[in-house]
């Protein structure tokens, strides 16, 4: 029940954390929402941190606890491998399908330079509503989503620079995991990242006593969150901090103006030649009309050369990237 005691959780989060209270208690309660089976929060969560810091363990524990509410979900649902095409549209969904009636929906490790595939992450966390899957050599079925995704990722998966707005923002959610959990052998004392690895842990963890006390701790994060008139509320810093990086990281076009351009009066940069280092910078592929809505977004609107009609250049910029 609710006031069943929790100490072996409570320092586990605690712990993994590093005793941010105020990080554990929306842990709590954003498990807490996920096994409800709503998803009017719209949210996707990245668990987020280098391995070897307790994401495993968490993981393996909740998927004891929560039987078939747990679905491991297949990384097809929300990340693309680099190169990958997108898949036609009637193809078999059985990543889709697997979902079905699953609260927890976890992925494995994603692989380093996977992408994020924004069109799936939106279907899948717009809200209360149903979706449409298929398996193979079977007929569509529409069914109605109680899944919170989870993506567990050592790697922060690419997100294509399109998709750097708000809805995606607004969205997401990145549970860092700061802590590496390691053996004496290679403990060092004033790295502040490092921890003294348990090996017995991930099974202490398992048994009957720690299950009863996840299942009270998550049950005391859905009680908070009914009992809440802001569901979730805002983010604790910890998780504002995360995902405010890991965008700022996606952003590639932002980083090139922070680190490879000046901005000031009197700068002109040619559009051909300021895509043209872009490109290489980036390694992204665009069209010119596209580059042009994603800087006037950012206040470089780009103009004609009276001279010149048909040279089009972007105004207060110069470019120092060096090919």
């Amino acid at each position: 029940g609710l006031e069943y005691p929790t100490p072996r959780i409570d320092g586990f989060m605690s712990d993994i954390f590093n005793h941010d209270s105020e990080l554990t208690n929306y842990v709590r309660k954003l498990y807490g929402y996920a096994l409800n089976g709503h998803t009017r929060e719209e949210i996707f969560v990245l668990l987020l941190g280098a391995g070897g810091n307790g994401k495993g363990v968490l993981k393996e524990m909740l998927q004891a606890a929560t039987g078939g509410y747990y679905g491991t979900m297949s990384k097809d649902a929300v990340v693309t491998a680099p190169g990958q095409k997108p898949s036609s549209k009637n193809a078999p969904t059985n990543y889709i399908y697997d979902l079905m009636g699953v609260r927890l929906a976890v992925t494995d490790e994603t692989a380093e330079g996977e992408r994020v595939d924004l069109g799936l992450v939106l279907a899948m966390t717009g809200g209360p509503g149903t979706t449409k899957a298929r398996c193979l050599y079977t007929n569509p079925v529409d069914f109605t989503i109680t899944h919170t995704p989870f993506v567990q990722t050592n790697y922060p998966p690419a997100m294509a620079a399109t998709a750097i707005k708000e809805n995606v923002a607004r969205r997401l959610r990145v549970i860092p995991f700061p802590n590496s959990y390691v053996g004496a052998d290679t403990f060092n004392p004033s790295n502040a990242t490092h921890r003294l690895r348990d090996d017995g842990l991930k099974d202490r963890m398992k048994e009957e006593e720690s299950l009863r006390q996840v299942l009270s701790w998550i049950a005391r994060g859905s009680v908070e969150w009914y009992s809440s008139a802001n569901g979730l509320g805002p983010p604790p810093k910890a998780v504002k901090d995360a995902t405010r990086e890991y965008v700022g990281e996606a952003d590639k076009l932002q980083k090139f103006l922070d680190h490879h351009c000046e901005v000031g009066e009197g700068f002109s940069t040619l559009q051909i030649e300021f895509a043209t280092l872009y490109r290489e910078f980036s390694s992204e592929r665009f069209s010119n009309e596209e580059l042009a809505r994603r800087m006037e977004k950012k206040g470089f609107k780009r103009l004609k050369n009276n001279e010149s009609p048909r040279q089009l250049y972007y105004p207060k910029i110069k470019c120092e990237y060096v090919i």
